[in-house]
């Protein structure tokens, strides 16, 4: 007698007997009624009872009581996400247990690991098999990092004949961004030069998204007074 247990809630259990002889020779009667030969399938947990009789002798008979356990199978959990950058496909997840035999993800992936570093910003499902053939799911959304880093890549304060200049540089992000400077007139540029000293703020946006924004503030100096000094000192003496 080959019996397979029911995963939990699957309704999966089997009950295969092997006789001797032809067996078409013997009538099968099961209690409950699940089937009416050698074999029973997509049983739930319980208890069955087969009565197995010759054809040509009703005296001749074999009663059979098999249980079909049921086999809960270990939840499926996250155990840490990483958003999505504006870079897109570089969300993180971690899943435990790592031992499932196989993972079958919402858009379509299957991988026999329970960790995935190449997710877009969305909401998930993933159905891990075990062994057992029992199956496990959970879901999971991956968000957006909606953080854009800014460099200063050069700062230079103004001086007599030049006025001062800010170079930044964003990372992180699509590519595309808007700058908008705190001074009136001024241009939607990563580069800003002739500038007067004073303080300068900055808000870049990504175009793809306009939650995604850093904003920061830089002095321009006025280098031009130590100069001024200088020649001053020279003239008196």
């Amino acid at each position: 007698i080959d019996v397979e247990n029911t995963c939990a809630g699957q309704n999966d259990g089997s009950i295969v007997i092997d006789i001797e002889g032809d067996e078409d020779n013997y009538r099968w009667t099961w209690s409950p009624n699940v089937s009416d030969n050698e074999s029973a399938y997509n049983l739930e947990a319980g208890i069955y009872r087969v009565t197995i009789s010759a054809k040509s002798d009703d005296n001749c008979e074999i009663i059979e009581v098999i249980e079909v356990e049921e086999i809960e199978a270990t939840p499926l959990e996250v155990t840490k996400t990483k958003d999505a950058t504006r870079e897109g496909y570089d969300g993180i997840v971690y899943l435990m247990p790592e031992d499932g035999l196989s993972y079958t993800w919402s858009d379509g992936q299957n991988t026999n690991t329970s960790f995935r570093n190449n997710l877009n910003e969305g909401s998930y499902s993933v159905t891990v098999t075990y062994e057992s053939g029992c199956v496990s799911e959970t879901s999971f959304t991956i968000g957006l990092d909606n953080t854009l880093e800014l460099s200063l890549e050069h700062l230079e304060d103004a001086g007599c004949e030049e006025g001062g200049s800010i170079e930044i540089s964003i990372s992180i992000g699509s590519g595309s961004y808007t700058y908008e400077w705190s001074d009136a007139g001024s241009q939607n540029s990563a580069v800003r030069t002739d500038l007067v000293p004073g303080i300068y703020g900055v808000t870049v946006t990504d175009l793809r998204t306009d939650v995604c924004q850093v904003s920061e503030y830089f002095e321009i100096l006025d280098d031009c007074q130590c100069e001024g000094e200088r020649i001053d000192t020279m003239i008196q003496v």
